[in-house]
């Protein structure tokens, strides 16, 4: 046991080269910013369409605020998509992208 645990630390220890990782981080995150770009009239037309939304369960709690909301969401989450991509401000974008993404999902079961 201890000696499969000690092959496994010098498994996980080892360097590798960071560019598969830049190359994951720059294509997820234009992935993300064009599919939001693609989806924008869709997703800022339902929420404008439908008074009542089928929630998730425990997050009923999550209400749609309104069109301007919905708006602002979805820009933030296409600003803050291709700033995670070029690398600009990597912390804050991804938050603002997983928490805007986040909202726009658990806004509506359907």
């Amino acid at each position: 046991m201890w000696v499969e645990m000690t092959a496994l630390k010098e498994f996980l220890g080892q360097s590798i080269d960071g560019s598969s990782l830049a190359m994951f981080r720059v294509f997820f995150g234009f992935l993300l910013s064009v599919s939001t770009i693609s989806n924008i009239k869709f997703t800022t037309g339902y929420f404008s369409k439908f008074d009542f939304y089928v929630k998730y369960r425990f997050f009923y709690w999550v209400k749609c605020p309104g069109l301007w909301a919905i708006r602002l969401a979805v820009f933030g989450l296409i600003i803050s998509s291709a700033c995670f991509a070029l690398g600009l401000f990597y912390h804050l974008s991804i938050l603002i992208a997983f928490f805007t993404y986040t909202y726009i999902f658990l806004l509506d079961k359907s």
